[in-house]
């Protein structure tokens, strides 16, 4: 990231997407299966929206072809739909991905002022990987189950959520900062 700022002369627009779901009741749940939870959840994604912070703060205001506002850059942190709703099993990923809304809301409001946004996407069930590599039983989630009490009644798609990406950091949302969007589908709760 900062040998392409150096290279392209700025950062523009980031998008800070890590996690790592290891399911276990607070009773169950290691140390350390916490602490990398929180490492690469937490502290990688704020390690990296700093680092673009930073960036951004050194760079002009440039006028975007689809605002009328000049900004230095806008940050979209990925959380997930555990930011805004809790399961029993995934108290560790639950807690990492609260935090990542606690500080996406409040470098948004701080740096709102320097023309630097940060936001932050709460997807719902998205037909990933993770979702086909690991059978439900594993996970602790009935995925069936949540699907059928989401309005739309289907899993999302990794595309659907690239482009709330796509829209939250372009100049056409040059007045959404500190803000949370939630593309799951009618999701229940979150």
């Amino acid at each position: 990231m900062l040998a392409a700022s150096r290279e392209l002369g700025r950062i523009d627009y980031a998008c800070n997407a890590a996690g790592i779901l290891l399911p276990g009741p607070t009773d169950e749940v290691s140390v350390a299966s916490f602490d990398l939870q929180q490492r690469v959840n937490l502290r990688g994604t704020w390690l990296c929206q700093r680092a673009q912070i930073k960036q951004m703060l050194q760079q002009d205001h440039i006028k975007a072809e689809d605002s009328n506002f000049p900004a230095r850059g806008s940050i979209a942190n990925v959380a997930s739909m555990c930011a805004l709703m809790a399961y029993d099993h995934l108290p560790a990923y639950t807690a990492s991905k609260h935090a990542i809304l606690g500080f996406t809301r409040s470098d948004g409001l701080r740096y709102a002022k320097y023309g630097i946004r940060v936001n932050a996407i709460c997807p719902g069930v998205i037909r990933t990987p993770i979702l086909s590599d690991v059978p439900d039983k594993d996970m602790g989630v009935d995925v069936q189950g949540m699907v059928s009490g989401m309005a739309a009644g289907r899993l999302g798609t990794p595309q659907e959520v690239a482009e709330c990406l796509v829209w939250v950091t372009s100049g056409r949302a040059s007045f959404v900062t500190a803000s949370t969007i939630a593309p799951n589908g009618g999701m229940v709760g979150a």
